[in-house]
């Protein structure tokens, strides 16, 4: 199970990265005052607490999988 879960929260991780990658690209291209860069700033900054999120996953289940 902690297997399982360990590959789809690595699976998830390389999803975030390509969110956040393809985020960080759009702001790139947008100006200063452009309406979308408020979005482009929420889609970060969920990026990074979902990122948050499963570092903290696979830390559980490394945890869990020591024991």
């Amino acid at each position: 199970m902690e297997r399982t879960v360990s590959n789809i929260a690595r699976d998830f991780s390389d999803v975030i990265a390509v969110i956040r990658g393809s985020a960080d690209l759009v702001k790139l291209k947008l100006e200063v005052h452009h309406p979308a860069t408020i979005d482009v700033a929420r889609i970060i900054r969920a990026s990074e607490e979902a990122a948050e999120l499963t570092r903290e996953l696979r830390s559980h289940v490394f945890l869990e999988e020591s024991v």
